[in-house]
């Protein structure tokens, strides 16, 4: 037997290796190559903006990371979300659509951020805090800098960063910009169908006198897509015969079609009629409607049938085929039809009282609003038992029947699981703040420059949410054709949409007034006083250029939230008589029952946040930087509800036993936000303009993290005031025992003529980082292990890149991948749900070429492919003994995209 061959290249490369070699790489290109041996030329595309990005890092006085694109609307990403997931320490989690949506920085999670624009905090239209980026065309943004060490006069700033995008101020620029973009986008999954997208941006950039700037951009994507989707509930379980199945009892195969539209604006008038004054409007709105229809099968409850033709291993049946199942099948077509808007308009004016000192007051506002409809639609066949093969080989499962469930002769509406239900939630959030701003330049040893001032802000997010069931007035079910479901070659079943059936054939029975839909409901107000104070330091420590500052918040905050209150006990069977004084409907009677009832709580308090940035110059090319301080997140506005529900179900023979149901919820209206104290440190070698490498270590001390605890309370004996009642098992988020977080990041940018000339207009770029957390939570997220790791933390993030420029030529390919972590999943009940993710390495390329002479000057065109290895999104529950049980895999397919731009 021949001995095997070692491949020439092994595409598992270690990261940490890689890092370590640019790393020694750069060093020894310094070495050889001194700094003044490096020309000034004047450089464009993609060279241009790591040198603008690289200036902006190089300048900051604390830990910072930058996009600086060349020029507006030169960003090649669909969302400002992809291009912001490439920098160091940065993770994207995808959304339904497939596209990067929120993101964790430092291996916390999304809400751990706050993302501002030109300097103002944002609203988003979801439940939570954490912005979903995808609403930002990166068209329309001019920059983006991400903050990781805390600074006095942040506003709004995040534990784990905080995210500032900025749109362009007109007249730092010299004379007109207009630039017009147009692209199509094909993608595929592979199998089935393929989508498209359009796209179509313009803008504009310009001086309409020597004193009045404007600068305005339209941007508008919309297509459609396809992913496909298997997915598990609850846990596996065994057969009669004892084999146990080796992925959860109940199954869904899905084929989703997602349409949308985004549409962005952004305009900025910058006035300056003096030397003295600045005034500047700068407004930004976008709307995104996403219609989705997915054509799903569904098979529950697998165990209960008959195993045959079985391949065993270790007592687990990783293939056979399941009979005499009671429960067969469901199909479905869930659709849902989502409306967002985000719109944001700030007024900056800054008057020069003297050489000296300055007054700067800012009055902004920020709006998000989303209005949604989601239509489970339920059909099957009547009298259908249809035998299920499967096939597990531990990658993607395969599932067949001889049943032809694609001929849709015989499919009604309706099933054993009912007719369907349609839910209409929606989300408002409004931030409004006024900033009150002094500053004064002086002449001292240690310090150069005072800023002082004040920043009130106002929030306000409610939910609503109004439900329902359907009842058909037909029995006939509209197909439209049949659909694949599931993975390679599977299944295929009648599909039909949902929504076009809400008026018509549906008749809706409205439930918004039950005690269980208003509990749905919520609002929660924050006001945040916010007075800060900050002092940058200029100075020279051991001969040393020392740059940096030092500063103080003070912070107090008073949250107000407003929610049901719903209380049920109740006993069945008991017929249509109960004891005098006790409600009944027909054949339940209930002792107890607050249905409804809103309460209002409040809560206050104040933070004392200092911080500290130093940056020592230790070369020309060489920087030390330290960072430390204090830093808060406010709790998630869903946990700080006021809402509560405990609900006791007794039967009539025990009518105090509650064996029913015996459990409760509720939000916590008294959280206290988490703390963290701050560290950071960081080394960055220059090589001139075009490069660097770096290393940066930091520290989060968390003296409290909030989640989710479970325990029994005393609730029905008070409320019906009697004895006798048991515990129920209430949950609810609580402050709890903190942590640390620490981690370590490896970024090396680098021309790689620096190594070499035969190298010339090569360039690499490389960040990786290793974070870890002593932080242990009870597990939310699936399985029967009891802790789960902080959400949002992958142990390792890495984004690997390299490029090729010449003349108006230039190509890009480049892998960012995380390591497994939990992330948030928004459920069917419109409730964010913890989940365990595989980890996943996501591969994109570009190339393009711009014309700079001729009659085409101006003129760039590019093709892109995105996803290019078609990366699943795979979720999982985890054991106790380690093992995993797949819980969902989707597979949104790969791109392509050709764009033309012309700038004049």
């Amino acid at each position: 037997m021949k001995p095997s061959r070692r491949p020439t290249f092994d595409a598992r490369l270690s990261p940490i290796a890689v890092g370590c070699a640019l790393l020694a790489i750069s060093a020894s290109a310094l070495a050889q190559q001194p700094a003044q041996s490096l020309e000034t030329v004047q450089v464009t595309g993609i060279r241009a903006s790591i040198e603008s990005a690289i200036n902006t890092k190089r300048d900051a006085v604390g830990v910072v990371e930058a996009i600086a694109p060349e020029d507006l609307g030169k960003l090649p990403d669909t969302s400002i979300a992809d291009s912001i997931a490439r920098l160091p320490g940065v993770a994207a989690q995808r959304s339904a659509e497939g596209r990067a949506q929120q993101l964790s920085i430092r291996g916390m999670p999304p809400d751990f951020s706050t993302t501002l624009l030109n300097g103002r905090e944002q609203t988003n239209p979801n439940d939570s805090r954490g912005v979903e980026y995808d609403a930002y065309p990166s068209e329309l943004i001019n920059g983006v800098v991400i903050h990781k060490t805390p600074n006095a006069s942040l506003m709004g700033q995040g534990i784990s960063g905080t995210v500032n995008m900025s749109t362009v101020r007109p007249l730092s620029l010299k004379g007109h910009r207009v630039q017009v973009s147009v692209g199509h986008e094909v993608n595929s999954g592979g199998v089935g169908p393929s989508g498209d997208n359009n796209k179509l941006s313009f803008s504009y950039v310009g001086q309409l006198s020597p004193v009045v700037g404007l600068a305005f951009g339209l941007t508008r994507n919309s297509g459609a897509s396809y992913s496909k989707e298997t997915s598990f509930w609850d846990s596996a379980a065994t057969f009669s015969s004892g084999q146990k199945l080796p992925f959860p009892k109940n199954l869904a195969l899905d084929n989703r079609k997602n349409d949308w539209t985004r549409q962005g604006a952004m305009a900025v008038i910058e006035i300056k009629p003096s030397r003295d004054f600045t005034s500047i409007i700068d407004v930004y709105s976008s709307t995104t409607d996403r219609q989705s229809v997915s054509r799903k099968i569904l098979f529950p409850d697998m165990n209960s049938g008959t195993l045959s033709n079985a391949t065993v291993v270790g007592g687990v049946a990783t293939s056979g085929t399941i009979t005499n199942r009671g429960n067969d099948h469901v199909l479905q077509a869930v659709g849902s039809d989502a409306h967002d808007s985000n719109f944001a308009i700030g007024w900056s004016n800054k008057w020069r009282i003297n050489d000296k000192s300055a007054v700067v007051l800012d009055l902004s506002k920020s709006r998000s609003t989303r209005t949604e409809l989601v239509l489970d639609s339920n059909a099957s066949f009547a009298g259908v038992n249809s035998p299920l093969t499967y096939n597990f080989n531990g990658g993607s499962p395969i599932f067949t029947s001889s049943f032809n469930f694609a001929n849709a002769t015989g499919l009604t509406l309706g099933s054993n699981w009912g007719n369907g239900w349609l839910k209409k939630p929606s989300v408002r959030d409004d931030l409004e703040s006024v900033r009150l701003e002094y500053t004064r330049s002086f002449d001292h040893s240690v310090f150069s420059e005072l800023t002082a001032g004040v920043n009130l802000s106002n929030r306000s997010k409610v939910l609503r949410m109004t439900e329902g069931s359907i009842n058909p007035n037909v029995s006939a079910v509209p197909t439209l054709g049949a659909v694949a479901v599931g993975f390679e070659n599977g299944l295929s079943i009648p599909a039909w949409n949902s929504l076009a059936l809400v008026n018509g054939i549906y008749t809706y029975n409205d439930m918004g007034n039950q005690w269980w839909a208003l509990n749905k409901n919520w609002s929660v107000d924050e006001e945040v006083r916010t007075v800060y104070g900050k002092l940058d330091i200029d100075t020279k420590l051991m001969g040393k250029k020392l740059r940096g500052n030092i500063g103080l918040q003070a912070v107090s905050t008073r949250q107000t939230s407003s929610g049901a209150a719903n209380e049920t006990v109740a006993t069945w069977g008991n017929g249509p008589t109960c004891p005098s004084g006790v409600a009944s409907d027909g054949g339940n009677c209930y002792a107890h029952q607050v249905s409804g009832g809103i309460k209002t709580e409040t809560h206050s308090y104040t933070e004392v946040l200092p911080s500290l940035n130093l940056a020592m110059d230790i070369s020309k090319d060489q920087v030390l930087r330290a960072g430390m301080g204090k830093m808060v997140a406010r709790p998630t506005m869903r946990d700080m509800r006021a809402n509560t529900l405990f609900e006791c179900w007794s039967p009539a023979a025990d009518p105090k036993s509650c064996s029913g149901n015996k459990s409760g919820s509720g939000g916590n209206t008294q959280l206290d936000p988490f703390r963290a104290t701050t560290f950071d440190i960081g080394f960055e070698q220059y090589i001139g303009k075009r490069a660097y490498v770096g290393v940066a270590a930091f520290y989060r001390d968390l003296d409290t993290f909030i989640y989710t605890e479970t325990v029994q309370k005393d609730l029905v004996n008070p409320a019906v005031k009697t004895t006798g009642y048991p515990l129920i098992n209430f949950s609810s988020p609580k402050n709890g025992k903190g942590g640390r977080i620490s981690g370590i990041e490896l970024t090396a940018n680098l021309p790689l003529d620096l190594i070499s000339p035969a190298l010339k207009n090569w360039g690499a770029y490389i960040s990786h980082s290793d974070t870890r957390s002593a932080i242990s939570l009870p597990n939310a997220a699936g399985g029967s292990t009891t802790k789960m790791e902080m959400p949002g933390l992958s142990r390792r993030v890495t984004n690997l890149s390299a490029y090729y420029e010449q003349g108006g030529f230039s190509a890009r390919v480049g892998q960012r991948s995380r390591s497994d972590f939990v992330g948030e999943i928004t459920s069917n009940e419109y409730e964010r749900q913890n989940r365990f993710i595989r980890a996943e390495k996501i591969i994109d390329a570009q190339v393009s070429y711009e014309f700079r002479s001729g009659q085409f000057k101006g003129l760039t065109l590019m093709l892109q492919g995105n996803n290019l290895t078609n990366a699943s999104f795979e979720q999982y529950t985890l054991n106790s003994d380690g093992s995993r049980e797949p819980r969902a895999k989707v597979n949104f397919g790969h791109s392509y995209a050709l764009s033309a731009s012309y700038k004049f």
